[in-house]
């Protein structure tokens, strides 16, 4: 699958060359920003790693790319164009990949593009909380979720290619392009509950609550 060509951005610093990385490796960022104390993503650790995966630098007065550091340096307004090149960079994606989603009579979603055919199916009750279930533990006495791990078994359990029927093998999944993986999970968080990890993290506090030893039982 021929990946958009890189997105080079001209600034008074150098020029800055972006690539988008795939739909896998989005993934784990995700789930390193995920991995903080307390709920939501660290969004410092999730740019600072977008960045670092998406953007080489060419430095003026310098002749060459090279991979971006010192990232924490950088001045808030040339962090924030690269990020919204970013942007602009997974849009172009999903026009290149001419993706189009569809809801179809059978309830299902229709995602098409240059990059394959997909179906997409809602889940059952227990499918889902299955789902939610392989990316839930408990961290430092909290329930946490793995953002990008549940995305990716959501889809996973979702999806099958429309040319032979078949499920998609997970090491298929995350070499997608990343608009083409945005697509897909949009249309998976669509048919089977966007609100599931709120209602699973509520009932797996309360669960933590009530099988925590008591005053009583630990004295």
């Amino acid at each position: 699958m021929t990946s958009p060509a890189p997105i080079t951005v001209e600034r008074p610093e150098g020029r800055f060359r972006l690539s988008l990385p795939d739909w896998g490796a989005w993934l784990s960022m995700i789930d390193a920003a995920s991995r903080g104390e307390g709920e939501g993503a660290d969004v410092d650790i999730l740019l600072r790693r977008w960045l670092k995966a998406s953007v080489e630098v060419c430095w003026t007065g310098e002749d060459r790319y090279a991979v971006l550091t010192a990232i924490a340096d950088l001045p808030a307004e040339l962090a924030d164009a690269l990020v919204a090149a970013g942007a602009e960079a997974l849009e172009a994606e999903g026009t290149a990949l001419s993706i189009v989603s569809e809801r179809l009579e059978s309830g299902e979603i229709s995602v098409s593009s240059t990059g394959g055919e997909f179906t997409v199916r809602p889940l059952s009750f227990a499918e889902r909380n299955a789902a939610l279930r392989m990316a839930l533990s408990v961290r430092n006495g909290e329930a946490a979720l793995d953002a990008g791990f549940y995305e990716q078994i959501l889809v996973a359990r979702s999806t099958i290619r429309r040319d032979d029927d078949a499920a998609i093998k997970v090491a298929e999944l995350r070499a997608l392009p990343l608009a083409l993986g945005e697509a897909l999970v949009t249309a998976a968080r669509e048919l089977s509950d966007p609100a599931a990890e709120a209602e699973l993290m509520a009932f797996a506090k309360a669960c933590l609550l009530y099988t925590s030893p008591s005053p009583r039982d630990r004295g």
